[in-house]
């Protein structure tokens, strides 16, 4: 499979470039059409190399294009054809032809990226890499569609977390995936927001309302038709609204609404019941 010649190589990392990469597909996809095989491709692009360029300077970020080239040739280059595509993206160009050992070299490389430390310059770096993995014929039959089938699977890899692998047929079931799982967490904090307002809230709201002293609660809105005075010489207005042995339930105002109350009977001194005062 390898006959392509060490002049077209990268100076670099020594990869086959991206001009003999329309080639080499063009060959592959011939001899898979004769023996009716698949093969697949895959597109590896360096996470947030940009900023390591604008940040490091392009001295730095070659010596980071040579730890993931060192990186793929320890992993990948029995597996198949390696070119650099260009800036910091790769292709592997895998021999075998079982897409689903291809996704799994795909993640093993994503994986030995990962874990794998750089030290450069007396410091420690940690690389992630995207991925998009593109299978002959299913995803394209020629080159062109290949490679941009491959391109939107590495663009919903940088765009949805970045540091994965993602199939090019399965972009849709991903979406769909993403979308409930955000619509399980929507419901589940709106859930929450409810049981904290219908509960734990409005029961701590009602204790605090209960020891704010009378003369800060405004008796607005709702039609006052008792006083209560307690012994502690507070004075609470507003409209009993339930009542048994041990407590009252009054309904007051506080701003712009209302709010009911609990007081113990033990607690009361006196009890007014009294007409409106706008009663004609």
């Amino acid at each position: 499979m390898d006959n392509l010649k060490d002049t077209q190589k990268d100076f670099l990392t020594g990869f086959y470039t991206r001009e003999h990469l329309t080639s080499e597909l063009d060959r592959r996809i011939t001899d898979a059409n004769i023996h009716n095989e698949k093969f697949s491709i895959l597109l590896i692009d360096i996470d947030h190399f940009k900023k390591i360029n604008d940040k490091h300077g392009h001295l730095w970020g070659d010596e980071f294009l040579k730890f993931i080239g060192s990186t793929l040739r320890l992993t990948l280059e029995d597996k198949g054809l390696i070119f650099r595509y260009g800036g910091d993206e790769f292709v592997v160009l895998f021999s075998t032809n079982d897409p689903k050992e291809a996704f799994l070299l795909a993640k093993q490389f994503n994986l030995v990226v990962r874990n794998r430390p750089f030290l450069f310059n007396g410091r420690l770096f940690k690389i992630t890499i995207s991925c998009g993995l593109a299978t002959f014929p299913k995803n394209g039959t020629t080159p062109e569609k290949l490679m941009e089938a491959a391109d939107k699977a590495l663009y919903f890899s940088k765009r949805f977390g970045r540091n994965t692998t993602t199939l090019a047929g399965k972009i849709g079931f991903y979406k769909v995936r993403i979308a409930l799982v955000v619509f399980l967490e929507i419901c589940f904090i709106a859930g929450l927001a409810f049981f904290v307002h219908s509960y734990f809230f409005q029961d701590t709201f009602r204790r605090f309302l209960a020891k704010i002293p009378v003369s800060r609660i405004l008796s607005t809105g709702v039609k006052a038709d008792t006083t209560v005075v307690l012994k502690s010489g507070q004075v609470i207005s507003g409209k009993i609204v339930d009542e048994d042995r041990k407590k009252l339930v009054m309904e007051v105002s506080l701003g712009r609404g209302s709010c009911t109350m609990n007081i113990e009977k033990s607690l009361i001194q006196s009890i007014t019941h009294h007409e409106s005062e706008n009663k004609e």
